[in-house]
């Protein structure tokens, strides 16, 4: 192997493993956005948990509901942000499948460049076996030419290496540098609201709340009326209604049921709905059965 094919060689593999190694940050990265995404949706729903809870109760546990409930939100439209500015930060290296064929149409330029070349040596030496000395002053000029091609298609390609080598290196520093700056700029966020949302729940006075609700217990009971008492005679005692094994199976699909329309009602407000997961395997079995 010569010294232009060791080059050549060493080249086209650093080319393959740039183009590699850039897929593989990019697709990382891209994993990493998409449980951000998948984080961010369950926190807004806990969010709404929380605004709905809040909405039942009396005035401090109200309070401090609502307060955390905005909290988380407010937390959430940050990671968005920086999800976003972090994903416009790797857009220089969705480019490096173009740049890479780029650098090997180069690489193949020299190639061709080389193998003309050396077509015009061989040619040259068998003119000179002949020895014509006008066929040989012709052969040593088109040598000439293409040497000179040559010459230019190597300055080229080395112009090309170490532009493609700097704009590599500026390439991945700068998107690594985005996305950590974007990271500790989130965190510090988070770690102000989470600081600022303790101190809600620790602030709360939630004693008042049992006085209130007190005061409305007996405030109920001073106004409601006395309940006349119910006459019954013990013959006409009824017996109680048993009830079998299917309406007990009825109820409790029932409450499962309405458990399920509930979450679906969140899932509704918040806007998002959960990815499917997969079935198991005795329901899939089922089904390929019917089908």
């Amino acid at each position: 192997m010569t010294h232009s094919d060791e080059s050549t060689h060493f080249i086209l593999k650093d080319i393959r493993s740039t183009e590699r190694n850039m897929a593989n940050v990019r697709s990382a990265l891209a994993g990493y956005l998409r449980n951000q995404e998948r984080l961010r949706r369950k926190s807004l729903k806990l969010a709404l948990v929380l605004k709905l809870f809040a909405e039942t109760e009396a005035n401090q546990l109200s309070a401090m509901l609502h307060g955390v409930s905005e909290q988380m939100t407010e937390r959430e439209n940050f990671r968005a942000y920086t999800s976003e500015r972090t994903k416009d930060a790797q857009v220089p290296l969705a480019l490096y499948k173009t740049i890479c064929n780029d650098m090997r149409s180069e690489v193949k330029a020299r190639e061709n460049a080389l193998e003309k070349e050396r077509k015009k040596q061989q040619q040259l030496d068998r003119v000179m076996i002949k020895e014509s000395t006008n066929r040989t002053k012709i052969s040593q000029m088109e040598l000439a030419g293409a040497s000179k091609e040559v010459s230019h298609a190597t300055d080229a390609l080395v112009d090309s290496v170490q532009r493609f080598e700097s704009k590599k290196r500026s390439d991945i520093k700068e998107s690594l540098s985005e996305f950590l700056w974007h990271e500790m700029a989130f965190h510090a966020r988070t770690l102000e609201i989470l600081t600022y949302s303790h101190q809600l729940i620790q602030n709360a006075d939630l004693d008042a709340d049992l006085h209130e609700i007190q005061e409305r217990i007996n405030l109920a009971a001073a106004f409601s009326p006395p309940r006349r008492k119910k006459s019954f005679k013990k013959d006409q005692k009824k017996k109680p209604e048993t009830k079998n094994r299917g309406d007990k199976g009825d109820h409790r699909g029932k409450l499962r049921r309405n458990e399920d329309e509930e979450e679906a009602d969140i899932d509704r407000l918040v806007g998002i709905d959960d990815e499917p997961e997969e079935a198991p395997r005795h329901l899939r079995r089922k089904s390929s059965r019917t089908k």
